[in-house]
């Protein structure tokens, strides 16, 4: 599987308000997701699948985790509760969310 291929759909997924609307029509408010929603992380693996991008519940949880950092990293603000869990490994069997990442 690919972290890239996950990177590449979340980040075409913060873009692309069609594709963001189809995902929340078949896997529910985005803004509802909690980082040990397994779910919701397949929903997410699917999803992307259908469109032609490649990769696992692993792969997404990588890139959210890298995503979420380097934003914040450049933001220069401190994480939130629910970004902490994540960062610090909170999503180790869940997979991934694609809210709160935007670049």
């Amino acid at each position: 599987m690919s972290k890239q291929a996950a990177i590449d759909f979340l980040k075409t997924i913060n873009t692309d308000g069609i594709l963001r609307g189809e995902l929340t029509a078949e896997a529910g408010d985005l803004a509802q997701v909690k980082p040990d929603n397994k779910a919701f992380a397949e929903e997410i693996v699917t999803f992307a699948g259908k469109h032609g991008y490649a990769f696992d519940s692993a792969d997404a949880r990588d890139a959210y985790k890298e995503m979420l950092e380097a934003q914040v990293n450049a933001s220069g603000r401190e994480l939130a509760d629910q970004e902490l869990e994540v960062v610090a490994g909170g999503m180790a069997d869940s997979g991934c969310c694609a809210t709160s990442v935007s670049l």
